[in-house]
């Protein structure tokens, strides 16, 4: 009875047999019905990196998930590409001491990344589903990276500062990073695209819709290999100007004098 059905439905609008349109539209949802992941305001983060004295940069251990530390992990690899840093040491505790690495402060990083769904993939999945709204449009997601910078002035810092008679306080900054995404993985546009080969008019999307509206944890993977880059040098900047504006480039120069002074 569901096959005449199908059978029926199918003829009604194409006019081919009910088994090769069925093969096509199963074909479609396995293979075409995937949207690479599109992140829509990335130029939102897209800077030029400051330039200046070159300067020494602390990190104290990472603290946070599996999912954190993959932005601070990029966060760090942007530091050591920017033009206005000369050492980067992350893990660093200060039990040890580095020939010729003098940072003016010592760094904490905390990173908070939320992801949410949205109920434009309910419209997505059902009625969606029949244009391939999946494909060509993709689920939409949001996520937002809340990242905390802390930065402690080292020991040797606050005596050159103490000498100079400036204040170096212990500052803390949050950036925050929100960013809009497009993707539908194969899985959800398999399901999204049932409408076409399961007996009912697709009418069982609508309680798929209301399960797709919450956010696919498949596509943080994805988002990650394509806001990375922009994120972390967008971040590292922040923290780069932070540094300057309390003395770290004027920490660096001191060093570099003293140091050059040492050979005269």
């Amino acid at each position: 009875m569901a096959d005449s059905f199908v059978s029926h439905h199918l003829r009604s609008m194409l006019g081919l047999p009910a088994k090769v349109i069925v093969l096509l539209f199963v074909c479609a949802g396995m293979v075409g019905c995937t949207h690479s992941m599109e992140v829509l305001n990335l130029e939102d983060y897209v800077v030029i990196p400051e330039t200046g004295q070159p300067m020494d940069i602390a990190i104290s251990p990472f603290e946070g998930d599996d999912d954190a530390m993959v932005y601070m992990r990029a966060i760090v690899e942007a530091l050591r590409a920017h033009p206005a840093t000369r050492t980067i040491q992350p893990n660093w505790t200060g039990l040890v001491n580095l020939v010729g690495f003098n940072p003016s402060h010592t760094i904490t990083l905390q990173v908070t990344p939320q992801y949410k769904g949205s109920g434009n993939n309910f419209l997505i999945t059902w009625p969606g589903s029949y244009i391939f709204a999946c494909a060509w449009h993709g689920f939409e997601y949001e996520a937002s990276v809340n990242t905390v910078v802390d930065i402690t002035p080292t020991v040797d810092a606050q005596s050159m500062a103490s000498d100079a008679g400036i204040d170096v306080p212990v500052l803390s900054r949050s950036i925050k990073t929100d960013f809009e995404m497009r993707h539908c993985d194969f899985e959800r546009g398999f399901w999204s695209s049932s409408s076409w080969w399961v007996p009912g008019y697709g009418v069982h999307n609508i309680v798929t819709g209301l399960i797709f509206i919450q956010y696919e944890t498949d596509a943080t993977k994805p988002f990650h290999d394509v806001v990375d880059p922009v994120y972390s040098r967008y971040v590292a900047n922040e923290i780069v100007k932070l540094l300057q504006q309390n003395g770290g480039d004027a920490h660096a120069r001191g060093v570099m004098q003293a140091s050059a002074a040492q050979y005269k």
